[in-house]
């Protein structure tokens, strides 16, 4: 697994049909969350809305431009990114009677906690 990076020469790989299609993911996923919550209720659409709405043209783009092993990597970043979602999550439902700012306030460093955490598990030894 390799150490993520930022290379803004990564920009001119992709074409501009290849970041509609990452914006029809992204906007189809949404709609379809919201068509569900209100059929089903904001619980069930909310849960739909924390799948990550590029991550399968993103994953597929990935594989196409830089390979196998930068598609497993963009994968299992999204995997620690979603951890820390959770831990956002489960910490607004866990205290729902704290004022609304510092709810929010737990939850983002709940997130951070998690995410960052996980990222020095995952990627910090190197």
């Amino acid at each position: 697994m390799n150490k993520p990076e930022f290379h803004l020469e990564g920009l001119k790989k992709a074409k501009w049909h290849e970041h509609v299609v990452r914006f029809a993911f992204g906007g189809t996923i949404t709609v379809i969350a919201g068509v569900v919550a209100h059929a089903y209720g904001p619980v069930i659409g909310g849960a739909l809305l924390a799948f990550p709405a590029i991550l399968p043209a993103g994953l597929t783009l990935a594989m196409k431009h830089d390979g196998r092993d930068a598609a497993i990597d963009e994968a299992k970043g999204a995997t620690l990114a979603t951890m820390g979602l959770v831990a956002f999550a489960a910490t607004i439902m866990a205290i729902r009677i704290c004022p609304f700012p510092l709810t929010i306030a737990l939850a983002v460093t709940a997130w951070a906690i998690v995410s960052g955490g996980l990222w020095l598990v995952v990627w910090g030894r190197r």
